[in-house]
């Protein structure tokens, strides 16, 4: 018997076909969640994404890490939230 690994993708909330994701610190985890939004389109489970983050830089979006799959992205900028 052959084994084999895979490395898991997750993504926070699927409903209706959309894919949300909330990713506040980690830019690893950005291009995690970039990809997993790729891999759940190109199996036809969603049919676009939202990812809402704390980092404005949005540059693995231009890298199209994301593949064929539309992303919807917030980042949200120091000045709209207050940390406690």
């Amino acid at each position: 018997m052959m084994k084999s690994r895979a490395r898991l993708l997750k993504i926070d909330y699927v409903k209706n076909r959309i894919a949300f994701d909330l990713e506040w610190n980690s830019k690893d985890h950005f291009d995690r969640d970039l990809t997993a939004f790729r891999a759940f389109f190109d199996y036809g489970r969603v049919s676009v994404g939202v990812l809402v983050t704390r980092d404005t830089s949005l540059v693995p979006l231009k890298a199209g890490r994301s593949g064929g799959c539309p992303v919807l992205a917030f980042g949200i900028t120091s000045a709209l939230r207050k940390e406690t």
